[in-house]
């Protein structure tokens, strides 16, 4: 992820979409919660949740709606009350002509 944060263009996407496919979840789930492993576990998190969105808006702005709405599903599915997401999923839903699906996103982010 520190990879992604100074690349760009079709670089910046591929270390993107590894850092994507190579989050396996919550840093050492099999643990105990302890107080050191608090902050680590929330870093690994917030990086995958940075790389989402970064993914999902290179893919956004490249007019690619289905992987998109793909990363920012996967996003609000990590963190609910991240209303930017929400919003995007409306944004797209209702430019590839399923305003139903926006509606129902605007419901599920309420």
């Amino acid at each position: 992820i520190v990879a992604a944060r100074g690349s760009v263009g079709a670089a910046r996407v591929r270390v993107l979409e590894e850092a994507v496919a190579g989050y396996g979840g919550e840093l050492l789930s099999g643990q105990p919660l302890e107080d050191w492993l608090i902050q680590p576990r929330e870093e690994h998190r917030l990086g995958y949740v940075w790389a989402l969105d970064q993914l999902a808006g290179a893919w956004r702005e490249a007019g690619r709606v289905q992987q998109a709405i793909g990363l920012y599903q996967k996003l609000v599915e990590v963190e609910a009350a991240n209303e930017l997401a929400h919003r995007a999923l409306m944004e797209l839903f209702d430019a590839s002509g399923h305003p139903e699906r926006a509606v129902y996103q605007y419901t599920a982010c309420k």
